[in-house]
């Protein structure tokens, strides 16, 4: 066999080899890993008149890679979850809607199994939206508690991230940070 044919049937093999590896590593490793999102998140009394609202919770998400998610608050009583878009003016992301993903409620429930401080009311977990893109946004939500702060135990920002892999199988993953109290 002379090197010619030797290449020839070679090639094949290797570009086969080469294709199987992409798939399994496409149907089984997520493009956006929690390493990759970084989140600060302080919760402080309002004074925004344009809100009558108790509180405000500041949110700063860095993404290093492209990341479809929602950011739910995890604060004891919380109701009313608000925006403002004057905020805008000051350099905050203004999300369009608040919303609840049933697609998440896997991964909510995996971080409640994770975390015995954490739990879940489905009636007071508001999703924040942030841009998918790469980049630093900041955040801005009111609300109100139907308790007081002293009752607050274990206030967290539970990120979520929604990825499907090459073959449509589930890859995505959450994150809890604690929120900071600045009252």
């Amino acid at each position: 066999m002379n090197n010619k044919s030797l290449v020839l049937a070679v090639l094949p093999v290797i570009l086969i080899l080469s294709a199987g590896f992409y798939a399994y590593q496409s149907t089984t490793t997520a493009k956006t890993k929690p390493d990759d999102i970084r989140l600060e998140a302080t919760v402080s009394s309002n004074t925004n008149p344009n809100r009558d609202l108790d509180y405000v919770l500041d949110i700063t998400l860095t993404q290093e890679a492209d990341s479809t998610h929602l950011m739910y608050p995890v604060i004891t009583g919380i109701n009313r979850l608000s925006y403002d878009a004057k905020d805008e003016e000051l350099g905050f992301f203004v999300p369009t809607n608040i919303a609840l993903v049933d697609k998440d409620e896997p991964r909510i429930l995996d971080a409640v199994a994770a975390d015995e401080f954490f739990t879940w009311d489905r009636d007071t977990f508001y999703g924040i939206w942030a841009p998918a893109e790469k980049g630093t946004y900041k955040l801005r939500a009111y609300f109100n508690s139907d308790q007081g702060i002293e009752q607050w135990h274990d206030t967290q920002l539970l990120y979520v991230h929604n990825e499907e892999g090459w073959l449509g199988n589930d890859l995505s993953w959450s994150k809890i940070i604690d929120i900071r109290i600045d009252l």
